[in-house]
Order: C-alpha cells, then structure tokens, then sequence
C-alpha cells in the first residue's frame, strides 16, 4: 500500500470516528459500520469500476438504484405519511420539468400550514 493511500486512509478513519464520537481504539469496522460510511479502499474501487465503465450508463444505472432504495425507505417509512400520499412516487417529483417548492408549497405538502 502506498504511503499517500495510508495516509488518506488515516484522515478517512479519523474523520469517521469524529462523526461516530468514538475513539481510536475502536476497530476500522466497527468505525465505519457506526458511521455508515463506507471504507476508503471499498470506495476507490467502486469509483475505479466505474471509470472503466461508459460513464453516462454507469451513472445512469447508480441513479436508477439510489432512486429503488430511496423510494423503498420512503414507503416503509411511518413518518411523513401526508406528504407521502401527495407525492407517492419519489422519482416523478424529482424528475420534473416544472414548479418551484416555496414556503407556503412546503406547508402544504407537509400538512404544517394553516390551511
């Protein structure tokens, strides 16, 4: 391993255990698993895979699955239940060509405004 790619390794764990408010004696795993974040290494590979790859298909099929996940926490999830039944589907209301969300647009859609 190249001392560059330790060292950023090191500035990645660290940054880690910061957001996990843990310390250096807790094990790289544990450290990312707490964090949800993955490991440096696993994400230059994913980026290296991807770059040897057409990268307008790439992208576009890592678009399509973030969307899955996205709309599967947002169908599972007990909170937000107004905003879910006026914006069922996630990828729609990303993908549209139109509109603006304001203030008054966000109460409505999250059911806080005096309506």
């Amino acid at each position: 391993m190249r001392a560059s790619t330790r060292r950023a390794e090191a500035i990645h764990r660290r940054a880690c255990l910061r957001v996990i408010s843990g310390r250096p004696h807790l094990s790289y795993e544990a450290t990312y698993v707490l964090a949800s974040i993955l490991p440096l290494a696993l994400l230059v590979d994913e980026r290296s895979w991807l770059y040897q790859r057409r990268h307008e298909d790439a992208r576009a099929e890592e678009r399509q699955e973030t969307l899955k996940r996205s709309q599967s926490q947002w169908d599972r999830s007990p909170k937000e239940r107004w905003t879910h039944r006026l914006i069922p589907n996630i990828r729609l209301w990303i993908e549209r060509k139109h509109g603006e969300v304001d203030y008054h647009l966000t109460q409505l859609l999250t059911g806080h405004g005096y309506f």
